[in-house]
């Protein structure tokens, strides 16, 4: 009996110690796509002038080189999600039907219909960070 009053402390102490240790990881290769992606990118546009380049000013790209590092850097920890979402919905799908057997068509229903849910508010809200990107957009072009 004392052996699990001891365990499971040291068990959760090690479980957040790995899971802030990976999280850190995951952050840690966004951060150096984003770095990499952004050198490249300031390398290129050095190599021309400034002047000569009527389509873009400088700060338009310096404003879209952000946006899509910032958006590289979030990727591993996205990607991560991803994979263990499918995991856990594969593992509830087979716990529900051998737990409950013909009873959890009803949940999976619930999954599915929650899911379609979900899949057209991520696509208002996609609408809106479009719109909040064109005015953040906006902004820089007014500021450069």
């Amino acid at each position: 009996v004392n052996i699990l009053f001891v365990e499971y402390p040291l068990d959760q102490i090690l479980s957040v110690f790995f899971d802030a240790h990976a999280l850190f990881n995951l952050a840690l290769v966004g951060t150096e796509i984003s770095n990499s992606v952004s050198i490249g990118m300031v390398n290129k546009a050095m190599r021309y002038s400034a002047l000569c380049n009527k389509q873009f000013k400088m700060g338009e790209i310096s404003s879209l080189m952000q946006v899509d590092c910032f958006r590289l850097s979030l990727l591993p920890k996205n990607f991560n999600s991803i994979i263990f979402i499918i995991y856990c919905l594969i593992f509830a799908i087979v716990f529900m039907a051998s737990t409950v057997s013909y009873a959890f068509l009803a949940g999976f229903g619930v999954l599915i219909i929650m899911s379609i849910m979900n899949l057209f508010i991520s696509r208002i809200t996609g609408r809106y960070q479009k719109e909040i990107a064109q005015a953040t957009d906006n902004r820089m072009k007014i500021t450069n």
